[in-house]
């Protein structure tokens, strides 16, 4: 599950390590005194972990090791120029390697296996919790009407599958902010799985009609899953999206905060309660 846990435990690990460096009076490729721009700087990377090494273009020369078994496999590309989707384009990367590592097929046969039964057990959700989904080029309209969020499994659109039944969803849009609260009433399955209600007919969500055809037809069927949702609250009009300054994203699909700063805001926004039964 994608949370904020792990991250703002680096970012305290860091500042801790900063502070050490600064104490002994070290100095590194990102500490310079003239605090040089990232161009300038990257060209010190190459003494660095492999990982910052790949940030500059000599990482790429007479190392067929990690561009053989990493760089070809995962997409490592130099960086000369750092910008907002470096940042994105690097998660995706980590996401990729992470999800590698901690395979869940692998740690089930290394772990001697468990059966299916026990594993929906493990994972039933008792408590319900709180997601940010984020719903990029989509139709907002049609989530609405039809009582979903949907995501491209490749990337962090497998997230999706984190969110369970019973699990509260703040949607959030790049550019407009948060559009929408609801609860999630069925876990993510294939486009080609999922059912909407027409006229108190379910029917394939493939086979419904959409106020933007066009959203849909851009859909990789094979590739989109959907969860359900019931709306509590949310804005017909994406423009009208709630944002301020000192609220969190993160460039994922589905993941939770653990500060609930923004979470709190948003409801107070929208006027939700956590007890609202509609």
């Amino acid at each position: 599950m994608v949370n904020t846990e792990d991250v703002e435990f680096i970012s305290i690990w860091l500042r801790a390590k900063y502070a050490e460096t600064l104490r002994e009076g070290k100095r590194g490729p990102n500490l310079l005194p003239d605090m040089r721009k990232y161009s300038e700087k990257v060209r010190k990377y190459t003494g660095d972990n492999i990982l910052v090494q790949a940030l500059n273009r000599n990482a790429y020369h007479n190392n067929p090791q990690f561009l053989t078994n990493v760089a070809d496999r995962y997409g490592f590309k130099p960086i000369d120029h750092f910008k907002k989707q470096s940042i994105a384009d690097r998660a995706e990367i980590y996401l990729k390697m992470a999800g590698d590592i901690w395979n869940p097929t692998d740690i089930k046969e290394l772990a001697g296996g468990w059966s299916d039964d026990e594993e929906k057990e493990f994972f039933k959700n008792t408590k319900g919790q709180e997601f940010t989904v984020g719903y990029a080029d989509r139709s907002w309209s049609d989530a609405l009407k039809y009582g979903f969020l949907s995501a491209n499994i490749g990337g962090s659109g497998r997230f999706l599958y984190n969110v369970q039944a019973g699990d509260t969803v703040f949607c959030h849009i790049a550019g407009s902010g948060f559009v929408g609260i609801g609860e999630c009433l069925a876990t993510a399955v294939p486009m080609a799985e999922f059912t909407v209600e027409v006229n108190g007919t379910p029917m394939p969500v493939t086979s419904a009609s959409w106020n933007s055809e066009d959203a849909k037809a851009k859909l990789d069927r094979k590739k989109e899953i959907f969860i359900r949702v019931k709306w509590k609250k949310f804005v017909s009009d994406p423009t009208d999206g709630y944002w301020e300054k000192g609220m969190t994203s993160v460039p994922l699909v589905a993941y939770t905060l653990t500060d609930k700063t923004t979470y709190k805001k948003v409801k107070e926004h929208f006027g939700y309660k956590d007890d609202v039964q509609e």
